[in-house]
């Protein structure tokens, strides 16, 4: 047993310290944490540890409001102050850039929430052997829980009375891979709800569009091994299968496999920063990339050339061109990679003047980046949520002529150790086609 004091965290939420030159990560600890720690595992470099007992407890723990904390795989800090949270997440951006991307830049602290609780629009529930819940940390065993904190109240009823109805159906059992229902989406709009429900083998809904009169209901036929919660088939059984947001004056309809940013209310912050620091003039040609339903596009939209949005995800392009109809903008969806078709575009002698990324956490890929630098946008707006991606990414940029002109970090993900970064850069000789407030 070893007693440690805990310096760090790391980005997946392990404490971090030091003993005999070597790097400790201690699962269930915090920084100023004083604790007797247990190596359960030895690595030439670093060893990994288990916090048997906190002797001194961190300035900035808190007593947790959620019952399931020390269990649950969502959400790693918890137990640590709010504050301290987006501290040290501006930390992660910060270190991330000039570890990684070699950039020197100032970060603004991080953009949080005035009431960090029932703020995701958004959750997903796995189904196994009668069991609907969360997955327990490290593992795929269901943690049966009454309500999320990180979830309004309407959408943690609707998890309740889902349960009740369990015992009535098969459910699925992932290491046989044989079963009925296999996962439970809820997904909030401004107004309404939406409930989507992933089954293997067949089953009869009759009894749960009798429990739910009041929702849109959509059937997910799912026959895939693994993990995945959702399928690619879907049937609408009740309502319209989608839920409206609004974002400043447009409006989006979303179904509920497609990408919208989990954080509404964050989201806004994000559009406002980006009218604040990018302008743009009727002549500038805009690509959306990893659009999804054309969010991002959408709100620098108006009085715009054209704008090119690019996305796999088929339900997120029928989502995005209804939105677009709604809203009467002229926005062109091209479905497929954002690496193959944007070159596409190129080829076709396609040139914009803002390019728009919002890549998943792997960032963007080597030939896309190469593809951008080659197409040499004046502007390029990057909205990351891994900061070691993004700063990999940024180093090309920056090797390549461009500069960094505003940059904030964003909390989508309170008590999660995940970050959003929006990134503007410009070529230094840009023009006047956008300029940087």
């Amino acid at each position: 047993m070893l007693t440690l004091k805990i310096h760090d965290l790391t980005g997946t939420g392990e404490g971090v310290a030091n003993h005999e030159g070597k790097t400790v990560f201690v699962d269930g600890a915090f920084p100023g944490d004083i604790v007797d720690v247990h190596i359960i595992e030895k690595k030439k470099k670093y060893d990994v540890g288990r916090c048997e007992r906190i002797i001194t407890p961190s300035e900035f723990r808190v007593e947790s409001p959620c019952p399931y904390a020390p269990k649950c795989g969502g959400c790693a800090m918890m137990e640590i102050d709010y504050d301290f949270q987006l501290r040290w997440k501006q930390k992660q951006v910060s270190d991330a850039l000039e570890r990684i991307g070699g950039i020197k830049t100032e970060v603004k602290p991080t953009v949080g929430m005035g009431s960090p609780y029932a703020y995701r629009n958004k959750m997903s529930f796995p189904i196994q052997k009668g069991k609907i819940g969360i997955y327990k940390k490290r593992s795929h065993d269901i943690l049966e829980i009454e309500h999320c904190l990180l979830q309004e109240e309407k959408m943690n009823d609707v998890l309740r009375r889902f349960r009740s109805l369990l015992s009535r159906y098969s459910t699925y059992d992932e290491v046989m891979h044989e079963g009925g229902l296999r996962s439970l989406v809820v997904r909030r709009g401004e107004d309404d709800l939406l409930l989507s429900f992933a089954r293997k083998d067949e089953i009869d809904p009759e009894l749960i569009l009798n429990e739910f009169p009041e929702l849109s209901v959509v059937e997910n036929i799912h026959t895939g091994k693994g993990n995945v919660l959702l399928g690619q088939n879907e049937h609408i059984l009740q309502g319209s299968g989608k839920v409206k947001f609004r974002l400043e004056e447009l409006s989006f309809f979303i179904s509920a496999p497609s990408f919208f940013q989990i954080n509404t209310e964050q989201l806004r912050k994000v559009a406002q920063w980006m009218r604040k620091h990018i302008k743009i003039n009727e002549n500038a040609c805009i690509f959306d990339l990893y659009g999804g339903a054309g969010v991002l596009g959408s709100i620098l939209s108006k009085n715009t050339r054209e704008i090119y949005c690019i996305e796999i995800t088929p339900s997120s392009i029928k989502d995005g061109m209804h939105s677009a109809r709604y809203n009467d903008l002229d926005i062109q969806f091209i479905k497929g990679k954002s690496e193959v078709e944007m070159q596409k575009l190129i080829d076709k002698g396609k040139r914009p003047d803002l390019v728009i990324v919002d890549p998943p956490r792997k960032g963007l890929e080597e030939s896309l980046r190469n593809s951008i630098i080659q197409a040499a946008p004046e502007q390029i707006f990057y909205m990351s949520c891994k900061p070691s991606t993004l700063a990999r990414d940024l180093k090309d940029f920056v090797e390549a002529g461009y500069q960094l002109h505003a940059m904030q970090p964003f909390d989508f993900f309170p008590h999660t150790t995940h970050v959003e970064s929006c990134v503007l850069l410009s070529k230094t000789d840009v023009d006047k086609h956008i300029k940087v407030n």
